[in-house]
């Protein structure tokens, strides 16, 4: 049986092709810019929370970034570097620093708070499609107003 002269470097290309086309490229993080605005206190912790879906939203699992802040009048800036994808941001200005978002007695909170896309909701947090914003490898600038 004659041998194919070709065969060697034939299969080194395949094996080389294959072998590169399971090799998976992470994705850059960027940089995410936020700016809190009508921050009226000095006082507590301005409190971030940055999810990758509804359940990190929800509180279910853990949210892929979590910041505590110091309030800085009348404005309150930072910046974090995610990867490429889909999130929500949930933000509180913890005034008396028990790390719970108080409410009155009906339930209506008497922190000030605020969503990415400055959603609200009707009787209770808004939807995890109204407050996703898209990351890509540019990077992002997010502006949010505390609602009081």
């Amino acid at each position: 049986m004659k041998k194919d002269a070709r065969t060697a470097p034939d299969l080194l290309l395949a094996t080389l092709f294959l072998t590169g086309s399971l090799v998976t490229v992470e994705a850059a993080a960027a940089t995410l810019a936020v700016t809190i605005d009508d921050v009226r206190e000095e006082g507590g912790r301005i409190l971030v929370q940055i999810a990758d879906g509804p359940d990190g939203f929800e509180g279910v699992q853990d949210p892929v970034a979590s910041l505590m802040l110091e309030p800085t009048p009348p404005q309150v800036t930072f910046s974090v570097e995610l990867e490429p994808g889909i999130y929500g941001m949930r933000v509180m200005h913890d005034i008396d620093g028990d790390f719970e978002l108080d409410s009155n007695f009906v339930g209506i909170p008497t922190e000030p708070w605020a969503f990415s896309n400055n959603a609200t909701g009707n009787f209770g947090p808004p939807s995890w499609e109204d407050v996703t914003f898209e990351m890509t490898t540019a990077g992002g600038v997010h502006a949010l107003r505390l609602v009081h």
